[in-house]
């Protein structure tokens, strides 16, 4: 008989740990950047371009890291 593995593994656990914490500092710095942005001096409009950026890069980027976590280990 196969022997199967438990999906709440050490492996597992620190995967959604990692992932956790990364969510955890880009969502936190969400209403952070508009105040630090206007102190430098970048207008409204622009505020909105670079969050706009921010999801845009994070939406593009999860395939990919999904693809190298799948085929590299």
């Amino acid at each position: 008989m196969e022997k199967i593995e438990k999906i709440w593994n050490r492996r597992f656990v620190l995967l959604f740990i990692t992932n956790l914490l990364v969510l955890a500092a880009f969502y936190a710095s969400i209403p952070i950047i508009p105040v630090y942005c206007e102190e430098i001096g970048i207008t409204g409009a622009k505020v909105g371009i670079v969050l706009t950026a921010m999801s845009v890069a994070t939406v593009l980027f999860r395939p990919v890291a999904g693809y190298l976590l799948d085929n590299f280990n």
